[in-house]
């Protein structure tokens, strides 16, 4: 038996087939918050890539299947350089892109598009530890209303309408209670995509950055960065950037296909000479010595 309030729609999608059953309220209540609840069930036979953004409505789900692994990130405020794994459940505000990848494989979820002006504040303008967390949503309340609401609609029964409405308020308020307890920063240091972002432009064949570059790309002030990152790593950002430094430094002289200088150059320090104190400071020897060495080692090969 069907609800009498929700209305059955069938969609067919291009790129895969796509089996989705939708429950939809003919008149919404403003006052439940509920636009649309539905379940899916459908497979890909090639990688799904895309942006998801509404700017009404909040959307969650609650995934009984989902091909791994899934990656998403708020790119707006991350980037698309760190992707963080989607979860069992996964909450996306309103006003906020998700830049979504995921293989090819079977998914079956229930989804809720959410009015969630109802709370308030409690469910927009989250800070960076409460989004990092809307990825994977892992609160034992919400995903138990959520389940319970996914089995109401997969089974229809008297009032299953209020049911529906009852678990997923519920799960919203759950998942409202559970983001607040966050705090506004992760304490004791910064979270994973920052670390992430500072990485991956150390790595980049460029340069050293400087302090205030990283921040830039953080959206953090210096003296914020330079404090969380003493944090998490017991040691000073401007020491991890040297360190890394220098450890291309060792890649690059064990390749043995650039002079002294043309190192020193491409790491950005001001001269050879720089750059030799600096190295020795960190390894004990001089860049010379490893270059010498490498250049003998390979002259032996040679030889060979």
């Amino acid at each position: 038996m069907k609800p009498q309030n929700f209305r059955a729609e069938a969609i067919a999608g291009q790129a895969f087939t796509r089996s989705l059953i939708t429950f939809k309220r003919e008149a919404p209540d403003a006052r439940t918050g509920i636009s649309r609840a539905w379940v899916e069930n459908y497979t890909s036979n090639t990688p799904m890539h895309g942006i998801f953004s509404s700017s009404q409505h909040a959307y969650l789900d609650l995934a009984f299947r989902r091909p791994r692994p899934c990656g998403g990130s708020f790119y707006e405020r991350w980037g698309s350089r760190q992707l963080q794994p989607i979860g069992k459940a996964l909450f996306i505000p309103p006003g906020v892109s998700l830049l979504g990848t995921c293989p090819p494989g079977t998914t079956i979820k229930l989804t809720c598009l959410l009015d969630v002006t109802i709370f308030g504040d409690a469910l927009t303008g989250l800070s960076e530890q409460a989004l990092e967390q809307c990825l994977d949503v892992r609160a034992p309340n919400v995903l138990h209303n959520l389940q319970q609401a996914y089995f109401e609609l997969l089974r229809p029964r008297l009032g299953a309408t209020l049911m529906v409405e009852a678990q997923i308020i519920s799960a919203c308020v759950e998942l409202a209670r559970h983001l607040q307890k966050l705090p506004t920063e992760k304490r004791g240091g910064l979270p994973r995509w920052k670390l992430g972002i500072i990485e991956e432009r150390l790595r980049a064949n460029k340069p050293p950055p400087t302090v205030i570059e990283l921040a830039q790309l953080c959206n953090m002030s210096t003296r914020h960065l330079s404090r969380a990152f003493s944090q998490e790593s017991g040691y000073s950002i401007s020491e991890h950037v040297r360190a890394a430094c220098l450890a291309r430094a060792q890649e690059m002289l064990a390749e043995g296909d650039l002079s002294l200088k043309e190192i020193a150059e491409k790491l950005g320090f001001r001269s050879r000479s720089t750059f030799s104190l600096a190295y020795r400071r960190q390894t004990g020897r001089s860049p010379l010595q490893d270059h010498a060495r490498r250049r003998t080692y390979g002259a032996l090969r040679r030889s060979d």
